[in-house]
């Protein structure tokens, strides 16, 4: 039986990783705390939503695999560079997120998160392909 969804370790590594980086930003408070919080925010929040697709690409629709995982990789890039163009070019924004700690917790979170929910994917992957063989193998007619 596998455990919940909730319980799993990308969801764990997800809320580690927002603790971390509250405490991280408290510690540093002003402009670069909230650019430590809003990156980081944003890297685990846009992440697990790809994680998620990813998993339900596995599920329902194996063959669109690799397009969950470039459109997720296009919504990062798209989310880091508005991003950066924001807390540079908005004074008003430059003044209360640091755009250089914005960009390094975005891809510190979104990394430390894409790891074990690449992993579980490539395993639920595994034992989906190793359960259809199996029942491939034994439904095969005999002569």
């Amino acid at each position: 039986m596998t455990p919940p969804v909730f319980l799993s370790p990308t969801t764990l590594v997800l809320l580690a990783t927002l603790a971390v980086a509250g405490v991280l930003a408290w510690m540093q408070g002003g402009a670069v705390g909230g650019g430590i919080l809003c990156g980081a925010l944003a890297g685990a929040a846009l992440t697990g939503l790809s994680v998620l697709r990813l998993r339900h690409a596995a599920r329902y629709r194996p063959q669109q695999i690799f397009r969950a995982m470039v459109e997720g990789f296009l919504a990062k890039l798209a989310v880091l560079l508005l991003g950066a163009l924001a807390f540079r070019g908005i004074d008003q924004l430059a003044a209360r997120i640091d755009s250089k700690a914005f960009l390094l917790t975005f891809v510190s979170a979104a990394l430390v998160i894409l790891i074990p929910g690449t992993i579980e994917s490539a395993r639920f992957l595994s034992t989906r392909r190793a359960a259809g063989a199996s029942t491939a193998s034994t439904s095969a007619p005999s002569n």
